[in-house]
């Protein structure tokens, strides 16, 4: 078998373990199978962490570390991944951290989001601004 792309749920059960059978299950897929997991899939996964199970942060980056050091599972950009991580313990949203990692190569990020501007002062990688005009 070749490798395969994840949903959420499956590193969801992995971390949680709330469901004992999807949750070994999930984890021999992660570490038997080469698995491909997309930002969308972290994204969500992060989302339904905070909002469904209200995990706290340190718990949530302890169990994506883990599912992500698994020696098959491969991510979309790891190293877009592994600074979304740094950012987001470091008081960024989650999404937000994953927009400005993946964007950083064009140096500059619009938003009209004031609290996130302010945040990403802290990040030299790339330039948070509000947009004055399309200019």
């Amino acid at each position: 078998m070749g490798r395969i792309g994840i949903d959420t749920n499956i590193v969801v059960r992995a971390i949680v373990k709330d469901e004992l059978q999807q949750a070994q299950i999930s984890l021999s897929v992660l570490q038997e199978i080469e698995t491909y997991i997309c930002h969308t899939v972290i994204l969500e996964t992060v989302w339904v962490l905070e909002s469904v199970y209200k995990l706290s942060k340190v718990d949530i980056i302890k169990g994506l570390k883990l599912v992500f050091g698994l020696p098959k599972v491969f991510l979309e950009d790891s190293g877009a991944i592994a600074l979304t991580l740094k950012w987001y313990d470091s008081g960024l949203d989650f999404g937000d951290a994953l927009h400005l990692a993946t964007a950083q190569r064009y140096k500059t990020f619009y938003t009209f989001d004031k609290a996130l501007i302010k945040k990403a002062k802290e990040i030299p990688q790339i330039k948070v601004v509000e947009p004055s005009s399309g200019k």
